[in-house]
């Protein structure tokens, strides 16, 4: 089957980069000189582009000058980079929608540079989409261009330059200048199957450089052959880039078709515990982690309405760096044991999610991760006394780790976003433990076990290229918000004014409105679960415009309610603006014999009301914009139609000032 008319899924996370083994991706524009003479590359390469209403077929050019060679050592240095992206015209609606004339904003290229087949993902990011008139008939052409990272290599041999994953983030303007589209639009495109991607091959000579094999979780670790990047020093040694074949990965149903991409290098910081069930107790378990997301992705797209989910599975690996700790047990009920447990993973662990590709869907994303690990103990003291045990002291086999997570439990789980993981693990018997006696079969008695509780929780991974700072920080930090003080909160506003299409004569207006709720305190709050907002009202409102015709209308926010982050904002740190955001399925208005819906942006059935909350203030915004369409209108005027959202930013009032901070260094 043809990869035209399919699209990759969305990224599980931003894209970043670090090489395996053999390469180093120097992150200062500019820098570095080109070696000898220079080749350049021009290559067509055909895309399928996610955008929010349809898959869209795409021509991409992409232009750049590289060396003719490169040498070890020595930064290679990629100039006058040059995209031309060509976008048919039946699939403009995205952008042509609420009356747009133009578009500008930004892309970054994902590329993937291979020697000795050990891939390096480097991303080219900040490219310039400077502002184009939409056109009236014919496609649409985007140019993008900008300076790019420098590229050093540490292996002799031919290093093959390939096209990756293509992202925009865009702003359509109307004629007067006005944004159509605050929050953007941002959409990912990646290559179709079956073409030959390379942008260029840059022979390398010289020396090889020895690797790196220090390991900063302490303990045994593989050896670090790959490059130091800007985030490389705070992440443990990364494993080599494929799964463990110990542990059988599910195939993908029929139909479903691989979506190729290079996988993203990250750490994230893990904690949590490991219930001993004999000994009545639990010991500590907290350290870093390698992640190297998106080694494998499958994605069929959502088809209305025989399969309105459609499917995703994403293959991630995981490597453990887990810190020694120290526990304390009674013992056969009364005798108090303390003991330093070491835990070390035995190879890397698979982490395979699977959901919807739908972005609607009610269906959920569960993650499994399996692993194995030996556990070894040491310094046992019973009752005060010390028992040598001996330096081999350990579990005769290695312990098979199953965990599972939810993106829609509470604390829910992604693998770039961090959150909740739990499962249970058989401890078998210990081997080699005592010097002068044997204390196998004593371990063995007071530890081992079945169905033994584990729980993990992750926080946001660190990109070893630096993405987002509010929601990937670096060094890793732990999961989650503290909210301080929590509690119940009110928000009251006085006028707010919906439109329906551009412009303020397609107008509802309410006298005022109000959001109540509670907020959890506390630390390790699931950004998507703040609290509970227990009513979203709006009063008095009446028909204006060319809906004058409807009179009094009342409106209704439908249950559930949720209260969370913006998920692509969430806390700024440099403004300490924190981006809340309440969700309701729809809004329900009627009036004057008119019904209708304000449903999502592109119709799906989630609508969100954006809240600009200054860190700890008296007063938010909700700002202006589209962030919703009209849906089901029965007994309505025809000019109510298109998007639905607020004509004008609205001031509320915070009767409880909260502080929010996102993340926090592990202790």
């Amino acid at each position: 089957m043809s990869g035209r008319g399919r699209w990759g899924p969305g990224r599980l996370a931003r894209t970043a980069a670090i090489a395996s083994v053999v390469l180093v991706a120097g992150l200062i524009p500019g820098a570095g000189v080109a070696l000898g003479d220079t080749q350049r590359a021009d290559v067509g390469i055909g895309y399928t582009c996610r955008l929010p209403s349809a898959p869209a077929p795409v021509d991409v050019r992409v232009k750049a000058l590289f060396p003719a060679t490169g040498k070890i050592g020595t930064p290679a240095r990629t100039d006058d980079v040059a995209l031309t992206v060509t976008i048919p015209r039946e699939s403009l609606g995205d952008l042509t929608k609420d009356d747009a004339v133009s578009v500008a904003g930004t892309a970054r290229l994902q590329t993937l540079w291979t020697q000795a087949e050990q891939p390096l993902s480097v991303e080219w990011p900040g490219l310039t989409v400077p502002e184009k008139k939409l056109p009236q008939d014919g496609a649409l052409v985007l140019k993008a261009s900008g300076q790019v990272p420098t590229t050093a290599v540490t292996k002799a041999g031919d290093l093959v330059v390939s096209a990756g994953e293509l992202t925009f983030r865009l702003q359509t303007r109307n004629a007067g200048g006005a944004v159509t589209s605050p929050g953007g639009l941002s959409f990912s495109c990646v290559p179709d199957l079956g073409q030959d991607t390379t942008l260029v091959t840059v022979p390398v000579t010289g020396p090889e450089q020895a690797p790196v094999t220090t390991s900063p979780g302490g303990g045994e670790a593989p050896a670090r052959t790959g490059p130091r990047v800007r985030n490389d020093d705070v992440c443990p040694p990364m494993p080599e880039p494929k799964l463990n074949p110990k542990f059988p990965v599910p195939e993908p149903p029929p139909g479903v078709d691989p979506s190729p991409i290079a996988p993203d290098y990250s750490c994230a910081w893990v904690e949590g515990h490991a219930n001993v069930n004999k000994l009545k107790g639990a010991s500590a378990l907290k350290g870093k982690a390698s992640v190297i997301i998106g080694l494998d992705q499958f994605f069929k797209a959502e088809t209305p309405p025989e399969d309105p989910h459609g499917y995703t599975q994403a293959r991630t690996i995981a490597l453990s760096y887990l810190n020694s700790t120290q526990s304390t047990f009674l013992t056969f009920g009364f005798m108090p044991t303390t003991a330093t447990m070491e835990i070390t993973q035995i190879g890397t662990a698979n982490a395979i999610a699977i959901g919807p590709a739908a972005v609607a869907s009610p269906r959920p994303t569960i993650t499994t991760v399996t692993a194995e690990a030996s556990i070894r103990l040491r310094d046992v003291k019973v009752n005060g006394t010390p028992m040598d045990v001996g330096p081999n002291c350990k579990t005769a086999r290695p312990v098979r780790l199953t965990l599972t997570g939810d993106n829609t439990a509470d604390p829910s789980y992604e693998v770039a976003l961090g959150g909740r993981l739990s499962g249970t693990a058989d401890v078998p018997a210990f081997s080699g433990c005592g010097v002068d006696d044997d204390l196998d079969r004593l371990l063995t008695a007071s530890v081992s076990g079945k169905g033994n509780y584990v729980r993990l929780t992750q926080g946001p991974v660190c990109y070893i290229v630096q993405q987002d700072p509010n929601l990937y920080p670096c060094p890793p930090e732990v999961f989650g918000y503290t909210i301080t003080p929590g509690g119940d909160f009110r928000f009251t506003s006085g006028e707010i004014v919906f439109r329906a299409g551009l412009g303020s004569t397609r107008t509802i207006k309410c006298a005022s409105s109000e959001v109540r709720g509670t907020f959890k305190r506390g630390s390790g709050i699931d950004p998507r679960s703040l609290g509970t907002a227990a009513a979203l009202s709006f009063n008095d409102c009446v028909g204006e415009g060319s809906l004058a015709s409807l009179g009094d209308v009342t409106v209704r926010a439908v249950a559930p309610l949720r209260l969370g982050h913006n998920m692509t904002a969430g806390l700024d740190k440099t403004t300490g603006i924190m981006n809340l955001q309440v969700s309701t399925p729809h809004l329900e208005f009627s009036g004057g014999g008119c019904q209708f819906k304000a449903v999502g942006a592109g119709g799906s059935p989630t609508y969100r009301f954006g809240m600009q909350y200054p860190n700890g203030s008296s007063s938010l915004t909700v700002p202006s914009g589209g962030t919703g369409t009209v849906a089901e209108p029965t007994g309505c005027p025809s000019t109510l139609r298109g998007s639905f959202g607020i004509l004008n930013p609205v001031p509320f009032t915070v009767d409880s000032p909260q502080l929010f901070k996102y993340g926090g260094t592990p202790k």
